[in-house]
């Protein structure tokens, strides 16, 4: 369990630029054309797979890193304040999961901005899914160290939705 708010702020966002970063170059080594879902052969799919995901992972995780993370962390101090002068509700799951909810819809419009500023579509479309799974991701991470339970599943996830995808190439052929 981490004891240390600064820490457990560090290891969110860390674990949140991880997570997003892994999953939005998989969804895009997957959707790209020329990516491995269109290869003529299971090795070469799993290799194109592999390779290119490193390549959008690099970009991604170094927007995720630069952009991303100063955003999410203007919009923790914005939810705290605003935590601070709402008064309690009676039902304070419910005031909790709405809070998460504009959270991560917030993370979704302004990780979709850089897209529309640019008037490509379809970087704001992936900007906007790396956005909000960098807010679940975040959020989720926040939850699990509460409650004081390990991350490790959160680490996890990507790393199966590899291998998953590397045995459905493999099986295909």
């Amino acid at each position: 369990m981490v004891s240390d708010l600064g820490t457990a702020l560090m290891l969110r966002k860390l674990t949140a630029i991880y997570f997003a970063t892994a999953t939005i170059a998989l969804v895009l080594t997957a959707t790209s054309e020329g990516g491995s879902l269109y290869a003529a052969s299971a090795s070469e799919s799993a290799s194109t797979l592999l390779s290119a995901a490193t390549v959008y992972g690099m970009y991604a995780g170094a927007i995720l890193f630069l952009y991303g993370t100063p955003v999410s962390l203007a919009l923790d101090a914005a939810t705290w304040r605003l935590k601070r002068r709402r008064p309690a509700m009676p039902d304070g799951a419910a005031d909790r999961y709405g809070r998460d909810a504009l959270y991560i819809a917030l993370h979704g419009v302004l990780g979709a901005l850089p897209g529309w500023t640019f008037g490509s579509q379809w970087f704001a479309l992936y900007g906007m899914l790396a956005a909000v799974l960098y807010g679940l991701a975040e959020r989720w991470t926040r939850r699990r160290l509460a409650r004081g339970r390990g991350i490790k599943c959160i680490w996890l996830t990507p790393v199966l939705l590899y291998a998953g995808l590397l045995l459905v190439l493999l099986a295909l052929d």
